[in-house]
């Protein structure tokens, strides 16, 4: 309540200055007293100076895998029954299948229906240099090889890209992370978030850290 929130600004240069930190970006120039950083940790320290060898080196070390999520939509309601299908087949260019339409009606339009196809994508995989056209063609393929659409019955396809989708969680995570997390809160910054703590938390777990912290910043505000 009463706080200013801004939106869509890019990030592009953190730095301290005056007991607090300035961040700038897309939007000009801002001011804070502390930050609490939701973004990837690798591209927040890209963002700032003077970060010892040591730190750069083992968020580089950090590993993921990205995400290219195709939505397609139906012109029927064919796809209202179900809630989510892991496809472990390698032969089937997604791994996850999920349908919007079963968690609530108003997700779709009338006498329609749409799913999302998860395709995980390593760094450096043929799946990353792919068109959002020729993925797209795939997708719809597998799935209509494997009986869970008909291609006939598409009317709307749209891909979204994410870098950073999942943390892998290698034999050197747990001293790259510790060695992060202590620069950080060195510097009185508070990482928040998959990708800011770089571990694979779901959005319950999420939720209760971000309670957890709200808790803590207010009770020093107190």
């Amino acid at each position: 309540q009463g706080a200013n929130v801004t939106t869509a600004f890019e990030v592009e240069r953190i730095s301290a200055e005056a007991g607090g930190w300035f961040v700038s970006g897309s939007g000009g120039h801002k001011f804070y007293d502390r930050l609490v950083l939701t973004m990837p940790v690798r591209e927040a320290l890209r963002r700032m100076d003077n970060i010892p060898q040591g730190v750069m080196a083992a968020a580089e070390a950090l590993r993921y895998n990205s995400l290219r999520v195709i939505l397609i939509g139906v012109g029927n309601s064919s796809l209202m029954d179900k809630s989510a299908v892991y496809i472990p087949d390698p032969g089937v260019t997604p791994h996850r299948i999920c349908f919007m339409g079963f968690f609530s009606e108003d997700n779709v339009p009338p006498g329609k229906s749409s799913l999302i196809a998860e395709v995980t994508v390593p760094p450096g995989h043929e799946l990353e240099k792919i068109s959002d056209a020729s993925l797209t063609e795939m997708v719809v393929d597998d799935l209509h090889r494997v009986g869970i659409i008909d291609r006939r019955d598409v009317v709307e396809t749209e891909v979204t890209n994410i870098t950073y989708g999942y943390v892998i969680h290698d034999l050197a995570h747990k001293r790259n992370t510790a060695i992060i997390k202590d620069y950080f809160a060195s510097l009185g910054i508070h990482l928040h978030g998959r990708f800011a703590e770089f571990e694979y938390i779901n959005m319950d777990e999420v939720i209760k850290r971000s309670m957890t912290l709200a808790a803590k910043l207010n009770d020093q505000e107190a």
